[in-house]
């Protein structure tokens, strides 16, 4: 609870802040307008008017907010921020059960078409030499997948991939790689690379269009004083991923 309460109290002060802002301002206009003289006073004194409106809805919501920080401040905002909190985590799970009857489901299909096919391969292609051809340059082209690139693939990464949501992961020579764990909802899609010596770190971010904002960055430095320098930024379309688009966007 005291970490609900010290990011509600955090959300409360900026508001607080920005308001107080937003009346400096305002009275800066009033007393601009107030002190020039005007070659059409009824358009300053209209003017004036609605600043002094919008002086006092400013008021009353810096009121609002006090109040609310003296509320949050004594324990009368615990049952709202447990509500709310159960509610954010209620969601995050219907997601995830949706997101897992979704895999089950697709995974169902992919192994009956696997099923399917493979019917197909053993009646009528298998005897063939053309097909025996294709499966032979198959199996190369998967040996050469599995022995020069997944098992050339760097330790840490095998390792980071168990523990990272789906939505982050690896690129390793072209390939790829995602994490095992469920993917963290409407967060950007990032992703680590190793190319000719050089760390990047790409992220695909969906904007309230549908389109997405893609950022290529690059390491800079070691450590604690290691960097992220931006060397590409452009708005791209919807990005389809495999069997899913942008799954963990929905």
């Amino acid at each position: 609870m005291n970490q609900k309460r010290k990011r509600e109290g955090k959300r409360i002060q900026s508001e607080i802040q920005a308001t107080r802002n937003h009346i400096t301002k305002v009275t800066a206009s009033i007393a601009r307008l107030t002190l020039v003289e005007s070659t059409d006073p009824t358009y300053t004194a209209s003017h004036i008017s609605k600043l002094n409106v919008i002086m006092t809805k400013l008021n009353v919501d810096l009121e609002v907010l006090r109040d609310r920080d003296t509320s949050l401040r004594h324990g009368l905002l615990d049952d709202e921020l447990r509500a709310a909190a159960k509610a954010v985590e209620d969601e995050i799970k219907a997601k995830n059960m949706d997101k897992q009857k979704k895999k089950e489901k697709e995974a169902d299909e992919d192994e009956a078409n696997k099923v399917a096919s493979q019917a197909y391969w053993d009646a009528t292609v298998k005897s063939e030499r053309s097909s025996r051809y294709a499966a032979k340059n198959m199996n190369r082209e998967y040996k050469f997948y599995t022995d020069k690139l997944l098992n050339s693939m760097p330790g840490y990464m095998t390792e980071n991939l168990r523990r990272l949501p789906e939505n982050k992961g690896y690129i390793w020579k072209g390939i790829y790689n995602y994490g095992e764990r469920p993917p963290q909802p409407g967060r950007p899609i990032e992703m680590e690379e190793q190319l000719r010596g050089k760390g990047l770190f790409h992220v695909w971010t969906k904007q309230h269009d549908g389109n997405v904002l893609y950022r290529k960055s690059e390491k800079v430095g070691k450590g604690r004083d290691m960097k992220k320098k931006l060397i590409l930024e452009e708005i791209q379309r919807p990005i389809v991923w495999g069997t899913t688009s942008c799954a963990f966007w929905k």
